[in-house]
């Protein structure tokens, strides 16, 4: 599928333009020509080009909207491709308005609704489609929708918390170091100037360092910057270039303390909830982990589950596999055993991940509780040293002129 940007006119002779998703150029002439559109220009935007970036800016708030109207229209019995053909009439986002005005020509074409989301992953994951392949399997659209709504507004609220908790330390944080380059900078050498003319004693620790520190960034800033940047562009060129290079990192990130445990934990709730989704929907064990699998974003995680399914694919019981390769929490995989023994591993493992969701977040929200004020108590320190490094001087020099 290539993304296509075009001017055309209609019956009036009105000129209009917008983008469109095909195969080639003479498909999206007959596609315009059903429209009684007449093409006058057209170009393929690259999806990696500077060009198509606002395309790419799908929000959760857009695809909420998007489920929320599904929802209502599975309701009202109106058809998939009629919905999704009416909320992107009635859509005002370019990219996510494209997109599904394209899916909605798959659909007339033949496709599956998870068939065609799956050619825009950059709209819809693996997890998006993944429900949807479901819904088509038992037909409860509606429910599918809803609990994609669920997730994403579980997604959406985690990002609001950590924005929240970090947004005025860091504004503060910002203004601190404003304030220390005009201080270091600009009044500190003028005040160093006049304490040695009163011969005053030499400056303060503080204020020795706070200039040094300054001069120091202005001296080499320019090629510290240069370097970060220089650096981060090649690392990002590996990334996406290598393969060994994206595996090792993915596996580094998940040691880093805090952030990485944390997207681990995330990362396997995920699988969780898609192979609980899949065997509730009676897909068979080996084909549910397989699917599951594919839903998992991290490399080295994605391995790790494959060497689940090739050890379950051998004999082996999921609780033993998942044990072995040390991927599941003491709660979860007793959730597993229960399920294996019951004959309900479906029911098991999705209520087990819900479980460990929630315990997910909670832990989140008492480690964002203790951000904020950390933060304040880095930025009092600064601060602290800010008043050592001026204000004690100036009062040491008035100190000089009243004797």
């Amino acid at each position: 599928m290539r993304l296509y940007r075009y001017r055309a006119l209609n019956l009036q002779g009105q000129c209009q333009s917008g983008d469109w998703f095909g195969s080639s150029k003479q498909h999206l002439y007959h596609h315009l020509k059903q429209q009684h559109l007449q093409l006058l220009s057209c170009q393929t935007v690259r999806k990696n080009g500077l060009s198509s970036l606002f395309l790419k800016r799908v929000n959760q708030e857009d695809l909420i909207e998007f489920c929320i109207h599904m929802q209502e229209m599975d309701k009202a019995k109106i058809s998939l491709s009629e919905s999704i053909l009416l909320f992107a009439e009635n859509y005002t986002h370019r990219g996510l308005k494209s997109v599904l005005t394209a899916i909605y020509h798959s659909l007339q074409q033949g496709l599956f609704l998870s068939q065609a989301c799956q050619l825009y992953p950059w709209v819809f994951n693996r997890h998006f489609v993944d429900c949807l392949s479901i819904a088509e399997k038992t037909g409860e659209f509606s429910a599918a929708f809803r609990q994609l709504e669920t997730y994403l507004v579980k997604q959406r609220n985690y990002h609001q918390q950590l924005k929240k908790a970090i947004r005025y330390p860091l504004i503060l944080m910002g203004g601190l170091i404003l304030l220390l380059g005009i201080l270091g900078g600009i009044f500190l050498p003028h005040l160093q100037t006049h304490l040695q003319h009163l011969g005053t004693t030499s400056p303060s620790f503080a204020a020795v360092s706070l200039i040094k520190g300054v001069n120091f960034f202005k001296d080499y800033g320019y090629y510290i910057f240069l370097g970060v940047i220089g650096s981060l562009s090649v690392f990002y060129g590996l990334y996406y270039c290598s393969e060994k290079v994206r595996h090792w990192w993915e596996k580094v990130f998940l040691t880093i303390p805090l952030i990485g445990a944390f997207k681990k934990k995330l990362f396997i709730n995920q699988f969780a909830q898609t192979l609980g989704l899949l065997l509730n929907a009676d897909v068979n064990l080996l084909n549910s982990l397989e699917k599951a699998t594919m839903s998992v974003s991290n490399s080295f995680l994605k391995a790790e589950f494959c060497k689940v399914f090739e050890d379950v694919q051998s004999g082996l019981k999921l609780s033993e596999a998942l044990q072995t390769r040390n991927l599941t929490s003491p709660l979860f995989y007793r959730y597993i055993q229960l399920g294996e023994e019951t004959g309900n591993l479906g029911p098991l493992i999705q209520q087990a991940a819900e479980t460990d969701l929630k315990n997910i977040w909670r832990r989140l929200n008492g480690l964002l509780s203790w951000m904020q004020p950390v933060l304040i108590m880095i930025i009092g320190g600064v601060f602290i040293w800010i008043v050592m490094a001026t204000i004690v001087p100036l009062y040491d020099s008035l100190s000089v002129l009243e004797s």
